[in-house]
């Protein structure tokens, strides 16, 4: 579906934002990008020009994620996408607090280097769309692009730099033009990311190499359980029998099988808190135990008394 098309199937928005839509629209066709993630606050026409451009490369999805409840002067998308036919190619949701708890939820589901590109379209804040950047490296595929909005926007001069919440801000943090900041510190200088371009209010980049693959995360997954059982270990003196004595077979337990690639791994009583674990010359992971707090300690000086007695 084209633009044309669709501008003459739905009402645009007011203020309309058709050039942006547009430019979208293209972006996503010319580069052949079916597996997109918008992350917003309010509906708008552009998630419809989005999907009338995986429509058109012939098919795929969008999942729209809104954060903050619908308002009754929001567009109304689901009914423009109906309208237009568009409706299969889009998944809402609708995130009461921030979008960034729905891409939790994404990386739950180990939805890990799927979208080919992801359009941060609201947000005006280093700590929202900076975490936003960071969460979305993980979601995006090699050669999948971000693109951001609002490089431009600054507090002190927004129709809302008068408003008591913005003055209560401390001066740096209503001039500073905060998305520009996660473009050029989170994404510009990231080594993973390149073909860099700004345009007015709009920022891109693309992600030029793989991280977050199964094969990469799975080298933590040892240490990972390893922290579990430490942690348990702490509260249940007869895990930490089982940790001490057969190491191997109470690991295995712990990841209910799922993760047999243990290595070789001892653990030790210490008296020392919070000790790290070490290599040892024979390549056994040996891993220090905190002594627990049911076990009765005797110092030096205590046991000698008693072997007087």
């Amino acid at each position: 579906m084209t633009p044309d098309e669709i501008l003459n199937s739905v009402s645009p928005p007011n203020p309309p934002r058709l050039e942006y839509g547009q430019l979208l629209y293209e972006f996503i066709t010319t580069n052949q990008l079916s597996i997109g993630l918008e992350l917003r606050a309010t509906s708008d026409i552009s998630t419809v020009y989005i999907a009338g451009a995986i429509e058109a490369l012939g098919g795929g999805l969008l999942r729209s994620v809104h954060q903050g409840l619908p308002k009754k002067q929001d567009y109304d998308v689901r009914s423009a996408l109906q309208a237009t036919g568009l409706s299969d190619f889009v998944s809402i949701y609708e995130e009461p607090k921030s979008y960034s708890w729905r891409l939790m939820k994404f990386l739950q589901e180990d939805i890990y280097e799927y979208f080919d590109f992801c359009v941060i379209d609201e947000g005006t804040t280093w700590a929202g769309v900076g975490f936003a950047c960071c969460l979305v490296e993980r979601l995006l595929k090699p050669g999948g692009w971000i693109i951001l909005n609002n490089l431009n926007f600054s507090f002190r001069e927004s129709s809302n730099r008068d408003a008591a919440w913005v003055l209560g801000k401390q001066e740096d943090e209503q001039i500073t033009r905060q998305v520009r900041c996660a473009f050029e510190l989170l994404i510009q200088a990231n080594p993973r990311f390149g073909s860099f371009r700004k345009r007015g209010s709009l920022a891109y980049a693309r992600k030029t190499e793989a991280i977050w693959s199964m094969e990469s995360r799975s080298r933590n997954k040892r240490d990972a359980i390893i922290c579990d059982a430490v942690e348990r270990a702490r509260q249940d003196p007869e895990f930490r029998a089982d940790l001490l004595l057969s190491p191997q077979s109470a690991l295995s337990i712990l990841s209910y099988g799922i993760f047999n690639d243990i290595g070789d791994v001892r653990f030790i009583d210490t008296d020392q808190l919070g000790p790290l674990a070490a290599m040892s010359d024979s390549e056994v992971l040996v891993v220090p135990l905190e002594r627990p707090s049911w076990e009765k300690r005797v110092d030096e000086s205590t046991l000698e008394a008693m072997l007087k007695e």
